[in-house]
């Protein structure tokens, strides 16, 4: 089989190595290169010196377990003489299933699987950082040892004095345990308000809502009544620390044995005459009881957050769409490009809405499969890994990439 020309590599490789000073022109007139994909850990801490070979490129990942199989195809296709995955042993890594996920997939046992020509021509290395430099010299495949790992006579030196101090400190939790505690006499009960709220923004479960006002920065007040007796009335200013938005709430009560009116409202608008009922019920209350009411905001799909879950690849947790995916027109790296795809998503399939179509397409990457590229390619468990709402966010973000 003809190698490729070089200068066919995926524009990710070369934007992941060296920072793009290597022009792929330069990289095509060399012969015996090698690429090796590897942690960040590996990186930064043991990859050093190597980033300077003229006949080797490093391409960092946030973890190994985030390499699709089929960079390393394309990879030696377009030429390279050797390709290599480094990743951590299992003690010292913190997806620690990365080394036994990548090895499934070379070995064409896991989605995505990589070709079985391309499998014998593949290595293999799962050591520390600092032994980067020795990997990085072999040519053979290492197994994953995550479900093997043995202790050795120097991690016995570490494990026996901490099961000591464990064993101490689990004693005492326990005679803590039996030490009694009351926190409030048999007679009375507690009842607590928890809320999260950005002011203008509906709550989940309430039938009757005002209308949405997204953009308000407004206080929020609660209002607690007990039996017709108001017991509560508390304003709670907005923050916004560019993290949390809105108003966190926790306030308890402690209230008399027995059923009681519990009346809880919410005003949040400037115009401090649009009340809105958050509970309105007779609850009873038994010797002790702490009694928690909840409320939350009804999500609303965020393009500026389903830009950071795109953009965002820590193993596991995340989509890590970028890896795959490109924003650029004509682009393939591994799947195809999103450029326009808010215009596409709608004609993929007949009755199916653009955002329905993207939703299973996050959810059941095999219900269809998009002309030229192969089945069982995608990852197949983000219905898991994401949130719903971080899926909706995700599509919010897909729907702003248009053609225009």
């Amino acid at each position: 089989m003809a190698a490729a020309p070089i200068t066919r590599w995926p524009l990710a490789i070369f934007r992941s190595t060296r920072c793009g000073k290597q022009r792929s022109s330069e990289v095509a007139e060399k012969k015996n290169v090698k690429v090796v994909f590897t942690c960040e850990r590996h990186a930064l801490h043991g990859a050093g010196k190597h980033f300077g070979d003229p006949n080797t490129y490093v391409v960092p990942l946030t973890c190994i377990a985030m390499a699709n199989p089929n960079l390393a195809a394309q990879a030696l296709e377009a030429g390279a003489s050797d390709v290599q995955f480094i990743g951590c042993p299992p003690e010292d890594c913190a997806n620690r299933e990365g080394n036994t996920w990548l090895n499934d997939r070379m070995m064409g046992e896991r989605l995505p699987k990589l070709k079985p020509n391309f499998i014998p021509l593949v290595h293999t290395a799962w050591v520390a950082p600092t032994d980067f430099g020795k990997a990085i010299k072999t040519q053979v495949k290492s197994d994953p040892n995550t479900f093997t790992f043995t202790p050795n006579k120097a991690h016995l030196r570490f494990i026996i004095p901490l099961l000591g101090v464990m064993a101490v400190v689990t004693a005492f939790q326990i005679w803590l345990s039996d030490w009694p505690t009351q926190f409030f006499s048999a007679d009375s009960a507690t009842l607590a308000i928890q809320m999260t709220h950005h002011s203008g923004y509906a709550i989940h479960d309430i039938a009757t809502q005002a209308d949405l006002e997204t953009d308000l920065d407004h206080p929020t007040r609660i209002t607690l009544e007990v039996d017709g007796e108001l017991v509560l009335d508390e304003t709670y200013e907005h923050q916004d620390d560019g993290i949390n938005q809105g108003v966190r709430i926790f306030q308890q009560v402690q209230l008399p044995v027995g059923k009681h009116r519990i009346t809880i409202k919410m005003y949040d608008r400037p115009d401090a005459s649009v009340e809105q009922v958050l509970f309105d019920k007779t609850i009873p209350l038994a010797p002790r009881q702490a009694l928690t009411i909840n409320f939350r905001d009804m999500h609303l799909p965020d393009p500026i957050v389903g830009e950071q879950i795109y953009y965002e690849t820590a193993a596991g947790v995340n989509a890590g769409c970028r890896i795959c995916h490109s924003l650029e027109e004509g682009e393939t790296i591994i799947g195809p490009s999103f450029y326009g795809i808010a215009d596409r998503a709608g004609e993929r399939i007949s009755g199916m809405t653009a955002e329905e179509y993207l939703r299973q397409s996050i959810i059941k990457p095999n219900a269809y499969i998009v002309p030229g590229f192969p089945e069982g390619q995608m990852i197949q468990n983000f219905g898991q890994l994401l949130t719903v709402e971080e899926i909706d966010d995700l599509i919010a973000f897909l729907m702003t990439l248009d053609e225009d």
